[in-house]
C-alpha cells in the first residue's frame, strides 16, 4: 500500500468505524497498531522526510477544518493516528502537531494523544504506562498551577506567533466519551 493511500484509508469512514467500536483508549491504541494502513504509513514516515513533513502539515490542516460542532470531529481518529505516528518517528514534529490538535474542536482520541505528547507522564510513570492506563488512568492530568488552562502557541495556526490560552481538554468526568 502506498503511503498516500494509507492516509486516505486512515481518513475513511470505514477506518473510523472499525476503530471506534472499542470502549477504551488502550483498546483503541491496540486496534491502531494492528491496522495495515498504519503500518504502511509508519514505514513511509520512517524512510521519507517528505512523508513526515506531509503528515505534519496534514495534521495541522485537519485540525483547522471547520466542522459541525453538534457532532464529534470527523477527523478525530485520523488526527489521533497521525499524531501517534509522528510521536514515534519524530517527536519534535509530534509536539508541533499536538499544539495544532488541541485547537481542533470536538475531538476525543486525538486530544488524548496530544495530551500524552504535550504533558509527558511524571518521572514515576513511563509513556507506556500512560498508554495502557496505569492504575486505570488513560491520560495525564492538566499541569498543576494552570487553573485548568493549557496554552496553545501553535505556529501553524492562523495568527501564528500568538499564544492563546484555552480551557483544558475535557476529561471523562467533564462529560467526554464513555468508556475510559
Amino acid at each position: 500500500m502506498e503511503w498516500s493511500d494509507a492516509i486516505d484509508e486512515i481518513e475513511s469512514i470505514d477506518f473510523d468505524v472499525r476503530l471506534n467500536v472499542v470502549s477504551s483508549f488502550s483498546l483503541f491504541m491496540r486496534s491502531v497498531r494492528e491496522e495495515p494502513a498504519v503500518a504502511a504509513m509508519s514505514q513511509a514516515m520512517q524512510s521519507s522526510e517528505k512523508a513526515l513533513e506531509t503528515v505534519l502539515e496534514h495534521v495541522c490542516e485537519l485540525s483547522r477544518r471547520e466542522i459541525d460542532t453538534q457532532y464529534e470531529n470527523p477527523g478525530d481518529t485520523a488526527l489521533a493516528v497521525c499524531l501517534w505516528l509522528l510521536s514515534l518517528v519524530r517527536p519534535s514534529y509530534a509536539n508541533i502537531g499536538a499544539l495544532c490538535v488541541v485547537g481542533a474542536p470536538n475531538c476525543f482520541y486525538a486530544w488524548k494523544v496530544a495530551r500524552l505528547v504535550l504533558l509527558p507522564p511524571s518521572a514515576s510513570a513511563s509513556a507506556g504506562d500512560m498508554m495502557t492506563g496505569q492504575n486505570g488512568a488513560t491520560e495525564p492530568a492538566v499541569a498543576s498551577g494552570t487553573g485548568g488552562w493549557v496554552f496553545n502557541p501553535c505556529p501553524l495556526a492562523s495568527g501564528a506567533g500568538k499564544v492563546l490560552a484555552e480551557p483544558a481538554m475535557p476529561t471523562m468526568a467533564a462529560g467526554g466519551r464513555g468508556g475510559a
